[in-house]
């Protein structure tokens, strides 16, 4: 056995005394973390609400953050060629006007997302299913109308290019985007089915995403869609290390989880606080609903201006809307589904 004598125990007291009080001065130096986020001092709000160790701008706007782009753009060139042989390009054979989607790719006026807009537009865009939106309804076989959407640059700018959207508002704000876009789009394309948003950084399979439109059955007009989230992102309630939406400002209670089944408005628990909301990869509504839910002075219009994460929000106002008018509201869920890719969850 090895003794110690006093002088060395005092020595090695001395060793961790001195190491105790630079970590307290360490920790003393870092700033406070932000309310809300417990131990993840640094995390930011995302679009989605999801916390996150690298920054973003608050509210925004359903975007990879300046900084994540660099990390997302790689990661995308890298796999669409993947992505595209994922494509069935023969186009269905639908009759009918039913459906037909004005399909909004959010866009920045910076370098940065125009290397996004190259190689969007010279992959998936050019299916047969596609079209730019104003031809959503004229041509045949297209079922999905897209445009690029953006606010007014630093300028006050409005885009030329025929494939852009410029929304009347300042697109570095990052305050009601996504509701400036449903609202314009649930206007100004009266001959969609559906509005759908989606970030620059996600791939659709566009055919893919048609067949589960086709196949879902519900006797509600209002539908919304996409990947459902919870206070705990895909889970179910769990325990509180796994939470990811964390601020009870705007995210849903931590006990209500996923609607049940198709009906968006129900949860196992019986709080009329609950809602559940998509992933701002890729999300949509029926036009329906778009139109009521996104009217100018509603409650999201409203709460975008609070700059809160705007796909929480969104789903935040779905709920609102279809409990405070008494109306059902489905939910098609895409969870699991390959539906779309994106850059942080490839075979979503």
């Amino acid at each position: 056995a090895i003794s110690l004598r006093p002088p060395v125990l005092y020595t090695l007291a001395s060793m961790v005394a001195a190491s105790l009080v630079g970590l307290w001065a360490l920790l003393a130096a870092a700033p406070a973390p932000a309310r809300g986020f417990g131990l993840a001092a640094k995390a930011r709000r995302r679009a989605d609400g999801l916390s996150q160790r690298s920054p973003a701008r608050q509210g925004d706007g359903g975007h990879a953050s300046e900084e994540q782009l660099p990390l997302a753009l790689p990661m995308y060139l890298k796999r669409w060629r993947l992505w595209m042989g994922r494509e069935n390009i023969t186009v269905p054979d639908i009759a009918g006007e039913w459906p037909r989607v004005a399909l909004g790719v959010f866009m920045r006026p910076n370098d940065m997302d125009r290397q996004f807009l190259d190689r969007i537009r010279t992959t998936w865009v050019n299916q047969p299913l596609a079209c730019n939106v104003s031809e959503l309804g004229r041509a045949p076989q297209c079922r999905f109308g897209v445009t690029f959407v953006t606010g007014l640059d630093a300028g006050g700018k409005i885009s030329r290019e025929k494939d852009f959207t410029t929304l009347p508002m300042d697109e570095y704000a990052s305050c009601g985007k996504s509701w400036a876009w449903f609202n314009h789009a649930a206007t100004a394309y009266p001959q969609a089915t559906h509005i759908a948003k989606m970030d620059c950084d996600a791939f659709p399979h566009l055919s893919r995403f048609l067949s589960i439109l086709l196949a879902f059955r519900s006797p509600c007009d209002n539908v919304f869609g996409g990947r459902s989230l919870t206070a705990y992102g895909d889970n179910e309630p769990a325990g509180p290390f796994l939470q990811t939406c964390l601020e009870p400002e705007y995210c849903p209670p931590t006990h209500c989880g996923h609607p049940v089944a198709s009906d968006f408005l129900r949860y196992n628990v019986t709080d009329p606080r609950c809602f559940s909301y998509m992933h701002g990869a890729f999300y949509f509504m029926t036009r329906p609903l778009a139109v009521e839910a996104a009217k100018p002075g509603g409650w999201w219009h409203q709460q975008g201006q609070a700059c809160h994460p705007e796909d929480v929000v969104t789903g935040h106002a779905v709920q609102k809307y279809g409990a405070e008018k008494g109306v059902c509201v489905a939910s098609l869920h895409l969870n699991g589904l390959v539906a779309y890719a994106h850059v942080d969850h490839p075979r979503r």
